[in-house]
């Protein structure tokens, strides 16, 4: 049979034009008007619209429901559509499928979330998405949206901040209390200034190596130092004034000690061996070689001197006056001893009207620090 509307071939009555869709009347049934009939539960009781039962099958594949409820049975829609001259007219192209094709009904719009236009029917069946409403695709601004990278609570930045302060305040506190009882330590095992012992070599004989000599000495006094290992060989040590130049003396032992700003103020102590006279006539002879002779010279008053202690042994005391070559009055103190067989013999120099003042500044000192010291020799 042929299509009623554009003439196309069809095998069986009843099916769907495979060309322009449209449905052919079934047989004995060609101007019927319901295309289902439902029961008062909604459900289908009979296919009279000509659907085949493969049809129906189909639908169940797409997940479409195959009951339907309509309130009233479409009237306005006839059964069997007027014949189209202009279907008829075109010759059906190759290529095309002839066969019958089987209704199918398709989704409502609704389900494509597009609005519903109202239809010929006087309600749509409700089918449900194809897809899991709660499986829905991320819009644009959820995917362009990121989470915030986090960081360390407020909380955690104070706590560590609190932690830090405590941390620098302890060990400050406790290098204060290191310090202060350090500083302690130190100030209790401080000791007072102690007599101290100079070693010195001492020469026992022309031929013999020096011998180092132990002597006890005391701290010096401000502004003088000690004559070490250069008086110890005479058989003496005493303090000197600091600055003052220490020289040994040309032919016999001792040491001389000669201001440098001033050439004049010099201190000068001998040793001689093998004394044949007593002290007041070793002065007596002492005077007469070194100062008699010089210009200006004034004997010493007394003639026969006095007599003073000087590091613990009686000495021979007497004061003369010379004429220096620049024309100066040069006062001369000197004194003379025996000790343990030796002589000695010291000479205090200061121009006249500076004696007094050199006396008291530096000779006196030099004077009361003087000490005797056993060489080892016979």
């Amino acid at each position: 049979m042929k299509c009623l509307r554009c003439g196309n071939e069809l095998q069986t009555a009843g099916e769907v034009c495979g060309r322009c869709g449209t449905p052919s009347a079934p047989p004995g049934n060609p101007t019927s008007n319901n295309y289902f009939s439902t029961s008062q539960h909604g459900q289908s009781a009979q296919n009279t619209n000509g659907v085949s039962p493969s049809s129906q099958s189909r639908l169940s594949q797409f997940g479409l429901p195959q009951q339907h409820n309509f309130a009233r049975p479409v009237s306005s829609v006839p059964a069997t559509p007027p014949f189209d001259p202009v279907y008829a007219a075109n010759p059906v192209p190759s290529g095309i499928h002839h066969d019958a094709t089987e209704a199918m009904i398709l989704p409502p719009i609704n389900s494509q979330r597009l609005s519903n236009p109202p239809g010929p029917y006087p309600s749509q069946p409700d089918y449900k998405p194809f897809y899991n409403p709660g499986n829905r695709p991320p819009s644009s601004g959820q995917l362009l949206t990121q989470n915030p990278r986090k960081g360390p609570s407020p909380s955690a930045i104070l706590v560590a901040c609190i932690c830090l302060v405590l941390i620098v305040i302890g060990a400050i506190g406790l290098s204060t209390i290191y310090v202060t009882s350090h500083n302690n330590q130190q100030r209790a095992t401080q000791k007072p200034p102690q007599a101290y012992k100079t070693t010195v070599a001492v020469a026992t004989a022309p031929a013999a190596t020096a011998t180092p000599i132990a002597v006890a000495t005391t701290v010096p006094e401000a502004g003088f130092t000690w004559c070490g290992s250069e008086c110890a060989p005479s058989g003496f040590i005493d303090e000197y004034p600091l600055g003052w130049q220490l020289s040994a003396l040309p032919s016999v032992a001792g040491a001389q000690f000669v201001n440098p700003q001033q050439p004049d103020q010099i201190a000068v102590y001998k040793r001689l061996d093998n004394p044949t006279m007593a002290a007041d006539q070793l002065l007596a002879a002492e005077i007469q070689t070194t100062y008699a002779s010089k210009p200006g010279y004034e004997a010493p008053q007394p003639p026969t001197g006095q007599a003073a202690t000087i590091g613990g042994e009686t000495w021979s005391t007497a004061t003369i006056a010379y004429m220096s070559d620049n024309q100066t009055k040069e006062h001369v103190a000197v004194c003379v001893t025996v000790h343990q067989g030796k002589i000695f013999v010291m000479e205090f120099q200061a121009p006249d009207a500076q004696f007094a003042q050199v006396s008291t500044a530096y000779y006196n000192i030099m004077i009361g620090k003087f000490q005797f010291i056993q060489t080892g020799t016979p």
